[in-house]
């Protein structure tokens, strides 16, 4: 029984200690005429001189979401063993408005699907076949597209 006072008596103590730090740290939150731990939990604190209507604003948020992913084509059919390439060099991406975005190398697996290093941002196949690269795109407005292509390559 004792042990069972003890238990009970540190979970007390714990939880006023608890509930004494939260007051201390949200004691001076401000919402209208509220003021602590109702602020909060009233869910309408708003720090003293800050404006945030700007982030209202839904016509460009709207924009930004219903914007067209960039799209990724893989153009070089001629991939050898024993040569660097950088990702440029077999991938395009091209944003909604028709620029350039940019292309990173996430993944490479061979046919075994075992990973190959792609060191300095550069890929270099050691053996002749069919590799698994995953390819991000990033537009000027940090929208992402992701595709896996197989990429067949020759003997060099």
């Amino acid at each position: 029984m004792k042990e069972i006072m003890q238990e009970y008596g540190r979970a007390v103590i714990s939880v006023a200690v608890a509930v004494v730090l939260l007051l201390l740290i949200f004691g001076n939150v401000k919402a209208g005429e509220a003021k602590g731990l109702p602020a909060i939990l009233a869910g309408e604190a708003v720090p003293e001189g800050r404006n945030f209507s700007a982030c209202l604003d839904t016509d460009s948020s709207g924009a930004y979401m219903e914007r067209e992913r960039p799209g990724i084509d893989f153009f070089m059919w001629d991939v050898k063993t024993g040569l660097e390439y950088a990702p440029e060099e077999l991938f395009a991406a091209e944003d909604a408005n028709g620029n350039s975005a940019k292309v990173e190398v996430m993944e490479i697996l061979d046919e075994n699907t075992q990973e190959v290093e792609a060191t300095g941002g550069k890929m270099m196949f050691a053996k002749q076949g069919i590799y698994q690269v995953r390819v991000k795109a990033i537009d000027s407005y940090n929208c992402v597209t992701e595709n896996v292509f197989f990429v067949p390559v020759k003997r060099g």
